[in-house]
């Protein structure tokens, strides 16, 4: 199970330093690509990254922060609509980190 898909809103656009030891390039460097896949495809960000984490071998389930129904009816249109070379590229963008900052 994972939860925070969209990095606490940071991959939709909200600005941040750094987060999870990635630098403030690192963050608007992913921005601009999950945008950019988003748009290709027709997708939000967070079906994008709903996408994205679900494709992980180890995840079976996101967990969302949906506060809306407009929220709810975007993360239940998720189609699994990328292509393995989007997940690939993706991937790419965000390498495995190790998170110690568990609550």
């Amino acid at each position: 199970m994972a939860r925070g898909t969209l990095a606490q809103g940071i991959l939709a656009g909200k600005e941040r330093e750094n987060y999870l030891g990635r630098t403030g390039e690192q963050i608007m460097s992913a921005q601009k690509a999950v945008a950019e896949i988003a748009a290709a495809n027709r997708l939000s960000i967070a079906q994008i990254a709903a996408q994205f984490t679900l494709a992980q071998p180890a995840v079976t389930s996101v967990v969302t922060g949906i506060r809306t129904a407009e929220q709810l009816a975007d993360y239940l249109s998720v189609n699994n609509k990328l292509s393995k070379e989007e997940i690939g590229q993706l991937r790419g963008l965000f390498p495995a980190n190790l998170y110690e900052y568990h609550r």
